[in-house]
């Protein structure tokens, strides 16, 4: 019996200097990632623009087309197909917890947006924290760990009695379990490092807002003294420790960019690049320097700038063609479901301090955030219909997003505060991202080399 085949939604096409098209199928993410030589494709685009295609297994051309998801039986009901994608992502039965040690900091940062108004957890609280995460994993087969704050290493004995414990608790279970750490490096010397490791802390986020100048006039002590020195001593002396023992390591160094780094953005990549472009668990992510709330950011509100602002630099400077960076956006932004929030993820919580609990870890002074509190018997109180809200997701409200290609990337709850909770007007929270993907297609194509067809 014939196939008849239609073009899928979520194709991308890029063209690159040499006039090829670099490809994406959104649904089938990078194992899709192909390049068609100019000469083709007069031919390309006469197959997708076609009104019948049928499948043709003798002609090569089509079939790799739909081995690769570019061509579709049309009897697919795509969106249907990427609402499940979605459930299937999220209601996973694995736990992914938040937890912020302490929401103290030793850093008083000029956009930060968080209080300060909380401490250290209790021993008392670390125990009751125990007893949930026992709970949790008497039905799981996977538990994740992110360290937050505040500082989380301003209460690194926290940190490592729970994880020392969760880690016995794992192993009786044979339960896989990792973990991760945002933190801003000042007391992340290599011993930290180590025994943080040894826990399986692989992946770190640090900051380092541009180059000494520009990052001393963003990232303060309490005190208003610098830190970049401190945290570039902290990161070399890690990069610097056995490769092969600590292989795993993923540390990425977030750059939020205002006006003053913008300028000077090719300068610090070149200084980066020096320092670790030829390590691979090294990558680099720049980042908008957003306005979410607080004093602090008054400031310098007239210093920030628009994603677009960024990657036309970064373009600008042939960043995307120096291959020795590694950008942390570039494989993501075309995995499927890679781009759906944390928060939007069935067991994903953020626990306070002070056992709050909370789904978002930036706007907690919102209602919709605070979800309830774990008890000291380790049991969840919980506004069970308002945690429904932040994953439960019915229908698009965007109406964009139905034909979007993006939209098997981020289903439109890159932010579900946003887009399910409604605290925010609906709106397009990838529009940048999107125009960006061309740039990171040439720059993965370089690293990559896309099979060309």
């Amino acid at each position: 019996m014939d196939i008849l085949l239609k073009p899928s939604k979520y194709n991308y096409f890029y063209k690159d200097e040499q006039g090829d098209y670099l490809m994406c199928n959104f649904f089938k993410g990078t194992d899709s990632f192909c390049k068609i030589n100019n000469k083709n494709i007069d031919r390309f685009n006469e197959v997708i623009n076609r009104k019948n295609i049928l499948l043709n297994r003798e002609d090569k051309f089509i079939s790799y087309l739909y081995e690769k998801g570019y061509l579709i039986d049309e009897k697919i009901d795509e969106e249907f197909r990427v609402k499940s994608m979605y459930y299937n992502t999220v209601m996973g039965d694995g736990y992914s917890l938040t937890i912020m040690p302490t929401e103290q900091c030793n850093f008083r940062c000029k956009y930060c947006y968080e209080t300060f108004e909380k401490g250290k957890m209790s021993k008392e609280d670390q125990k009751a924290l125990l007893k949930y995460i026992q709970k949790c994993i008497a039905h799981s087969n996977r538990l994740h760990i992110s360290w937050f704050g505040g500082e989380p290493l301003l209460a690194m004995d926290v940190v490592e009695y729970i994880m020392s414990n969760v880690q016995k608790m794992c192993n009786l279970r044979k339960i896989h379990y990792s973990s991760n750490i945002t933190t801003n490096a000042y007391l992340l010397d290599a011993d930290t490092f180590e025994k943080l490791y040894q826990f399986r802390v692989t992946a770190y986020q640090i900051t380092v807002d541009g180059l000494k100048e520009q990052h001393d006039s963003q990232r303060v002590k309490g005190d208003g003294s610098g830190t970049f020195d401190r945290i570039m001593k902290n990161l070399i002396s890690i990069r610097d420790l056995p490769k092969n023992k600590y292989k795993f390591a993923n540390i990425t160094v977030r750059v939020n960019v205002t006006k003053n780094i913008l300028d000077r953005l090719d300068e610090f990549v070149k200084y980066y690049d020096d320092l670790f472009g030829k390590d691979e668990r090294f990558n680099i992510r720049f980042a908008i320097t957003d306005n979410y709330g607080g004093e602090q950011i008054k400031d310098i509100e007239d210093k920030l700038v628009k994603g677009k602002n960024i990657y036309d630099k970064l373009k600008e400077k042939g960043i995307y063609n120096n291959n020795l960076v590694n950008f942390a956006d570039a494989i993501s932004a075309f995995e499927p479901m890679n781009l759906v929030c944390y928060a939007a993820y069935k067991n994903s919580f953020t626990i306070g301090s002070d056992l709050t609990l909370y789904r978002c870890t930036i706007h907690f002074e919102k209602s919709e955030n605070c979800l309830g509190k774990i008890l000291p018997n380790g049991e969840m109180e919980i506004d069970t219909d308002l945690n429904n809200r932040w994953y439960i997701k019915d229908k698009l409200k965007n109406p964009e997003c139905k034909e979007c290609f993006y939209l098997p990337c981020c289903y439109n709850v890159s932010c579900p505060l946003r887009e399910n909770v409604s605290a925010f007007e609906n709106k397009c929270t990838m529009r940048d991202y999107k125009e960006n993907l061309g740039n990171y297609l040439v720059f993965l194509d370089k690293k990559m080399k896309f099979e060309t067809i």
